[in-house]
């Protein structure tokens, strides 16, 4: 199950267990049941991101993207 928080200005998100953004047009495969947080807005924004990963493989595979 994802997590989320949101302190001040900082939004942390914990991806769920078996959530992708994966695509293989060559094979015609797509598997998008990802998490994905975002907020409408109507004027210009800039933004700074910054991305802290911590990659837990639960099983085996063959196609690590």
């Amino acid at each position: 199950m994802p997590q989320w928080e949101k302190r001040e200005s900082i939004i942390s998100v914990k991806a769920g267990s078996q959530t992708y953004f994966w695509r293989r047009p060559d094979y015609g495969y797509v598997r998008d049941n990802g998490n994905f947080h975002y907020l409408e807005v109507i004027k210009d924004f800039t933004t700074q991101v910054k991305i802290v990963e911590n990659f837990q493989i639960e099983a085996e595979s063959d196609q690590y993207g």
